[in-house]
């Protein structure tokens, strides 16, 4: 039996157009950028997985990977508050 409401994984694409220059974004992995939490502290966050303009340096996460960055920020303060 077919199963017609069965949901189809979606792919993020491997290249797509820059929004910000026009230039190309490409799909990169293994990325290192810090980022500034709600207090002015920053945290570098390791392994991000995000579409990366060669032109510009512009950078656009899926929605995935931006909850998990989020996740890892929050979670860096609380240690930090609890380290003092």
């Amino acid at each position: 039996m077919l199963n017609l409401f069965k949901r189809k994984k979606k792919t993020q694409p491997k290249q797509m157009k820059c929004p910000k220059c026009g230039g190309t974004m490409t799909l990169t992995s293994g990325l290192i950028r810090t980022f500034h939490n709600y207090m002015g502290q920053e945290v570098e966050v390791t392994d991000i997985t995000g579409m990366l303009c060669l032109d510009c340096g512009e950078l656009m996460f899926d929605w995935n990977e931006a909850q998990r960055i989020e996740k890892y920020v929050r979670e860096a303060v609380v240690l930090e508050d609890k380290a003092e």
